[in-house]
């Protein structure tokens, strides 16, 4: 095998590393704060891997792979969190091609990538939500939805996203350079 291969499959398994420990990262920020993120009036969500595979996308523009890393990603997320399997799996990978088509067409500034994740947000939190509607997981109504779950989720993730931008992305040019 030569280095360049090498060092190519290196960069899809690090990204998906990158990817798993973020979505590790959802979980345990959600747990030691539950008391606040979900109480009866309102409910948070942690997406900081979405966060990072928004991120990716745009730091990382000739990874080739990364609609079916962020499908894998995705299973495994479902698994772990949603015990529905296929709903991330299909809505990161579907927003991951979509994004990848038009990330080099977007401004690669603070604010549009900020832009282009709470969009992606607002999309994924409400694909969740149809879906779960469309099997009978949810019976709330799509005005409380937005009003309970779809503005403290975009609110708390705009917080993590100013939070975290620098870091996340200055890891993600090492990668690149790597």
């Amino acid at each position: 095998m030569n280095t360049k291969h090498f060092k190519m499959i290196r960069q899809h398994l690090l990204i998906a590393l990158f990817l798993l420990i973020l979505g590790i990262f959802d979980g345990s920020f959600s747990y030691v704060f539950q008391k606040y993120f979900y109480t009866n009036t309102m409910s948070l969500i942690c997406r900081i891997m979405l966060m990072g595979l928004v991120l990716t996308i745009f730091f990382i523009p000739n990874e080739r792979y990364i609609v079916l890393i962020a499908a894998i990603v995705g299973l495994i997320y479902d698994s772990f969190f949603t015990g529905i399997l296929g709903i991330h799996a299909f809505l990161l990978g579907l927003l991951a091609y979509v994004l990848r088509y038009f990330a080099d067409d977007i401004p690669h500034t603070p604010l549009f990538i900020g832009l282009v994740y709470v969009l992606s947000l607002a999309f994924v939190e409400t694909g969740v939500y149809y879906i779960n509607a469309f099997i009978g997981m949810t019976r709330v109504d799509f005005t409380d939805f937005v009003a309970t779950t779809l503005g403290p989720t975009i609110a708390l993730n705009v917080v993590l996203f100013i939070i975290l931008y620098f870091p996340l992305s200055r890891l993600l040019l090492k990668l690149k350079t790597e």
